[in-house]
């Protein structure tokens, strides 16, 4: 019996992906050449996640969403890890002088600073410096008394929550706040949210933080030993103690091959691929077996206007 042409060319493509397992299960066996690890899985995630969305989307959007939906723990991709976000505005709280010299200007330094701005700005309080430390201390205030965002907290609070469970907690130190207000100021927090969940910090501080910076830093004895996501607690001269979210070898090696057995499920239950899939499935005739190409992922045609 022919072997059917999506099932052939599936095989083709994820075959591609088996000697990186192969390589990160020894490196990780041996405990040895940790940012290599993460270079490797981050990079490949990222490979997969580029292929499997159209050309217009960002690429940190693209490798979020790829995580988020297939990595089977959306639920956890989605949590904010309160100690990097209090450790955000730890941060922002010292930049601020910087930020603010004058009462209604702010200065931005980089794209890091735009979820603070935004939070500035929409919660709509007078953009003087006073202010500005007033609302971030307040909000550090009501996150600290509600879940574990430094070392040496309780252990029964938590340090991962839901943007929603987050934004309550905040609300909730806001008590004389009227309800517009406070819709004002759940609006502005969501951003700073968003660039706080597990799915966000893989993309920035680890993809990025490997490939673009170099190096990540990290506990290399519990990234071999750990499991799970774990918290390191760490320490600043400027704003004291805070921990920091690490995802260590094993966690990640398992995200990237259970990305790799539902991503592959889903392109055999829709049985239409993107476009850069099916080139590699079918590289000596890209224009057979058409049926099998997601048309909806092809660029976007547009008319040039010589000036």
């Amino acid at each position: 019996m022919k072997k059917d042409a999506l099932i052939e060319g599936l095989d083709r493509f994820f075959n591609q992906f088996s000697s990186t397992r192969d390589l990160v299960d020894e490196l990780i066996r041996r405990k040895s050449h940790p940012q290599e690890i993460l270079l490797l899985l981050c990079s490949r995630i990222d490979a997969l996640a580029s292929g499997s969305t159209s050309a217009e989307e960002t690429s940190g959007n693209a490798f979020t969403s790829f995580v988020t939906t297939y990595s089977g723990r959306s639920k956890l991709f989605e949590s904010v890890s309160v100690g990097d976000l209090y450790y955000e505005l730890d941060y922002h709280l010292w930049l601020l002088p910087g930020m603010i010299e004058k009462a209604g200007r702010i200065q931005i330094f980089s794209r890091v600073n735009d979820p603070i701005l935004k939070l500035l700005v929409d919660s709509e309080i007078a953009l003087t410096l006073e202010e500005a430390r007033r609302l971030l201390k307040r909000i550090q205030l009501a996150l600290r008394r509600t879940f574990r965002v430094a070392p040496g907290q309780s252990r029964n609070k938590s340090a991962l929550a839901s943007a929603a469970a987050i934004e309550r907690a905040i609300l909730s130190g806001f008590g004389r706040r009227g309800n517009t207000q406070k819709t004002e100021l759940g609006k502005a927090l969501n951003p700073l949210l968003k660039t706080m969940t597990i799915a966000r910090i893989l993309y920035h501080r680890f993809r990025c933080g490997v490939i673009h910076g170099g190096k990540v830093r990290i506990d290399e004895a519990k990234f071999f030993t750990e499991r799970v996501p774990y918290w390191r607690p760490l320490y600043s001269q400027y704003y004291g103690p805070f921990q920091l979210v690490e995802l260590p070898a094993y966690f990640l090696a398992e995200l990237f091959e259970e990305c790799l057995q539902n991503y592959r499920k889903k392109l055999e239950a829709t049985r239409k691929v993107p476009p850069d899939v099916h080139f590699e499935m079918f590289p000596d005739d890209i224009f057979s077996h058409l049926e099998l190409l997601d048309h909806t992922l092809l660029p976007r045609v547009r008319t040039a206007v010589p000036k």
